[in-house]
């Protein structure tokens, strides 16, 4: 059996990678445009090439009409399961395949299937990018399964409307947890400085999300960094506290500048050290050394992503916005954390874990056992049996698939669009 990965949003299909490698099944991870941090390289301290097949094809929205339908079918014929995340369904689907299973990271289910022209007369530009939306619509539809624990409206809602009921599964395993051990973490760049910090602070509190807090603050991307700044702030000229924490963070996102300022204004900055941007394997030695971890305090709750897992997966105890009543009809229970939006409340619980840490360390253990029985296990239990499954299926899309279309008249109007702009540039230059 032969397994093609595409896209490594978040590093999610490196994670994948690896585990299909020790069940002995013949996977290959194709890499689009991705982030630096988002590399397999990011996770790990080998070099990935001596271990696992890996292929960089370098695609995104803008390439979509790039790359001609045969470089694609002929790149991902010959597999028996299609596995994607990000733009993979739009590039499958405009080469008439479909995938085996559709590996969200957000922004690919509530954004993408739903560019539209803004102008009477788009450009170019604008009709390229709906035509590619049309086709991740498209895709995401045709997708034999969606791998997402039932979730909150921002999910649901777009699901409901593309797939209406589609078949589902268990999320994507998030960590390659058979990483975590001790010598993972004594391989760091950053074990010097986190000794030091160590030595000259009792507890290190670690807030690594990207700072977006002022140039998207009414937006999902907002993190709430403000909040988390003005909690410690609060905590640290308490007169309760024995100004003996530190709060971590990472040069990483639009807003750092705008935080140190922040920071400086408050006159806190003795207690907070700043890390540059890490790539993960050196950030998880951070996670593996903070006694406190800090998530975002943004405008939506989330049940788990990645900063908020990695502080889980190491039985670390959080403080992050997860609005629980989003998802307390979803599971039988949900794991131990602070859940709140409020800066007065993560002050709160900073000075209670410096007077009662036992408490917070017994939290941390306790959303570590929750995750790995209602999370992790689940999720690989899942693909397993799913890659199993959907292996005999036809990863080709039908001509009643096709006639299916849902957004036919887009279709038209896009076509049109595109044909006026070409001809309009060709005028000119002629």
């Amino acid at each position: 059996m032969k397994v093609a990965l595409l896209g490594n949003m978040n590093n999610m299909m490196f994670q994948q990678l690896q585990y299909y490698t020790d069940w002995n099944i013949d996977t290959t991870l194709f890499l689009f445009d991705e982030f630096d941090h988002f590399l397999p390289e990011s996770d790990v301290f080998y070099d990935v090439s001596t271990k696992f097949k890996i292929v960089k094809l370098g695609w995104s929205i803008e390439s979509y009409h790039k790359v001609s339908k045969s470089e694609i079918r002929n790149l991902f014929v010959d597999f028996d399961v299609l596995i994607g995340t990000d733009v993979a369904p739009a590039y499958l689907y405009k080469a008439g395949l479909k995938l085996d299973i559709f590996c969200l990271h957000g922004s690919d289910l509530y954004e993408y299937p739903f560019f539209r022209f803004k102008k009477n007369t788009p450009s170019l530009w604008e009709t390229n990018r709906c035509d590619f939306s049309l086709s991740q619509y498209e895709g995401v539809k045709l997708a034999n399964y969606v791998a997402l624990f039932k979730g909150d409206d921002l999910y649901e809602t777009p699901i409901s409307i593309i797939r209406k009921e589609g078949k589902r599964m268990a999320s994507t395993p998030y960590f390659y947890t058979p990483l975590l051990r001790k010598d993972y973490f004594s391989q760091s760049t950053l074990n010097d400085e986190i000794n030091e910090l160590k030595d000259k602070f009792a507890y290190l509190i670690l807030h690594h999300c990207s700072h977006n807090w002022v140039t998207n603050r009414d937006s999902l991307i907002y993190k709430g960094n403000d909040k988390v700044i003005y909690a410690f702030s609060s905590y640290i000229h308490s007169s309760q506290a024995s100004k003996k924490a530190c709060l971590i963070l990472l040069e990483y996102g639009p807003d750092v500048e705008k935080s140190k300022g922040l920071i400086k204004d408050l006159g806190i900055e003795e207690n907070v050290y700043w890390f540059p941007k890490q790539q993960r394997k050196n950030l998880l030695a951070l996670v593996n050394a903070a006694d406190l971890g800090v998530g975002e305090l943004g405008n939506q709750g989330w049940m788990t992503y990645s900063v908020i897992v990695e502080f889980i997966i190491l039985s670390k105890p959080s403080i992050h916005y997860r609005n629980s009543k989003i998802y307390e009809k979803n599971y039988p229970s949900l794991y131990e954390m602070v859940d709140t939006d409020d800066p007065d409340v993560v002050a709160s619980a900073f000075l209670e874990f410096e007077t009662n840490p036992q408490k917070y360390v017994d939290i941390g253990a306790s959303a570590n056992k929750w995750f790995k029985e209602h999370f992790h296990d689940i999720a690989l239990k899942s693909f397993e049996e799913k890659i199993g499954e959907t292996s005999a299926n036809s990863k080709k899309v039908t001509i009643m698939e096709y006639l299916s279309y849902s957004n036919k008249m887009e279709k038209i109007k896009s076509m049109f669009w595109t044909l006026y702009n070409v001809m309009k540039i060709k005028l000119k230059l002629g």
